[in-house]
This record gives C-alpha cells, sequence and structure tokens, in this order.
C-alpha cells in the first residue's frame, strides 16, 4: 500500500508540476490522464495517511540533492509549515487556487529563492525550490552566474541535457539548470518521481 501511495503522490506532484508550467485549461486531461494510468484502486487516499509513508516520502526526497536556508533543509514533498518552523517566515506568500488539488498553492518568497508547494487535504507539501538571483548557492557551490562547464564540473554527467538546460535526477527528485551563452541563468530543485521534464 506504502509504494501505491508513493506512486500516486508522485503522480499528483507531476500533474501539478505541468500545470503550473502550462496552465489550468489545458492540463485537465492530463490530470485525468495520470488518474488513470496509476494502477492504484480507486479508493486509495492521494496522500499517505499514515505517519510511517509520510516518513518515507521524506527519506525517499532527503537522498535526492539537497539545498538548505538558514540551517534549514529543504524536503521536497515535505511539509511547509516543517521548513517554515526551521529557516522563518518568508518576505511574502502568494497565493492563487489550485489547478490540481483542493486548496489553495502558494510561493514563498526568500531572499535569492522561492518554495512552491502545493495542498493536500488542507497540508502544505513542497514542490519546487526557484532560484531567483545569485544571492544562495548550492552545497555543490553553484548559484545563479556560473558556467555550464562548472555545474558539470560540480554534478557530473547530466541525466537529460539540451541546448538550453542539463537536468540532474536522484531520488525522486531533479535539479534542472537553465543556460544561456552557456551561463547558468535558471535552477530548479523540484519533486519529480517520473524524472521526465524539459523546457
Amino acid at each position: 500500500m506504502k509504494t501505491a501511495s508513493l506512486k500516486i503522490f508522485a503522480l499528483a506532484s507531476l500533474a501539478l508540476a505541468i500545470l503550473m508550467m502550462s496552465g489550468c485549461a489545458e492540463s485537465v486531461s492530463v490530470i485525468a490522464e495520470a488518474a488513470q494510468a496509476s494502477e492504484a484502486p480507486t479508493d486509495a487516499p492521494v496522500l499517505p495517511d499514515a505517519p510511517e509513508a509520510e516518513e518515507e516520502i521524506l527519506q525517499s526526497a532527503e537522498k535526492g540533492y539537497e539545498f538548505s536556508h538558514n540551517g534549514a533543509s529543504v524536503a521536497l514533498g515535505g511539509l511547509a509549515s516543517d521548513f517554515i518552523a526551521s529557516a522563518g517566515e518568508p518576505d511574502k506568500v502568494f497565493e492563487a487556487p489550485s489547478c490540481a488539488f483542493v486548496g489553495v498553492d502558494k510561493i514563498l518568497y526568500y531572499p535569492g529563492f522561492t518554495v512552491n508547494t502545493f495542498p493536500i487535504d488542507g497540508v502544505d507539501y513542497i514542490l519546487a525550490v526557484v532560484f531567483t538571483d545569485d544571492r544562495v548557492t548550492t552545497p555543490e557551490g553553484i548559484y545563479l552566474g556560473k558556467t555550464r562547464s562548472d555545474v558539470e564540473t560540480a554534478y557530473g554527467e547530466p541525466s537529460l541535457e539540451e541546448e538550453n538546460g542539463s537536468t540532474y535526477n536522484k531520488g525522486g527528485m531533479s535539479l534542472r539548470f537553465v543556460f544561456e551563452e552557456d551561463v547558468a541563468v535558471g535552477l530548479k530543485y523540484y519533486y519529480d518521481d517520473s524524472n521526465e521534464h524539459s523546457i
């Protein structure tokens, strides 16, 4: 049951990511397709109810790439409230009705990065961390403005490489770099158990 719940959570996260990138109107069918693709029984919960299952999701996310702020580690797929309790309140919060879930999607603004969340049963979970400027650095020493060569030295061969970006997959999450003239202008950590993404 834990594996089925994790798959459902991953599919829901993927659907939310697609919705956030392409808008609500075009993506209603994506949610339906993701639900049909799931082999879980129709009475299976979207998010595990048991604390053990939630811990399993967090442990899986923690095995991926890491990012922390003020000593607070970001656990993709984990509780947003845990991150806020450790890192402090964001400077600003943007809220919008969720296209994929009942409730409100949020973007939490911190100096140099944002944390994107999605709701399930009134609880906010972390979907992504997006760097907004060069004030923050990955544990591997990469920040916006570093070169593609610097990124490859720090992370090795990407899982997916395109002209304008590279994606690294690890532990049920992805780390995506966007390049302009081989300089990193975008960096995003996101929960993506499918490990398929392109710009």
